[in-house]
């Protein structure tokens, strides 16, 4: 079943591993690039959730949501 997880600590490993596929670099960063903004504006008056997409236990992508 697909789910979403909160990205943190105990899943940050396998969600920075995941790739996209070539036609697919010019549209979105990559995915240790926005977790690290994702925190840098945790202290700010914006903000930004980052989530792992899980298909039953194996990661399929991440979306970030702000």
């Amino acid at each position: 079943m697909i789910h979403l997880e909160k990205t943190g600590s105990s899943n940050i490993c396998e969600i920075v591993d995941l790739k996209v596929f070539r036609a697919q670099k010019s549209f979105v960063a990559e995915n240790w690039v926005s977790i690290v903004q994702a925190y840098g504006v945790r202290v700010s008056a914006t903000a930004a959730f980052p989530f792992a997409i899980y298909n039953d236990k194996r990661p399929v992508g991440f979306l970030m949501i702000g």
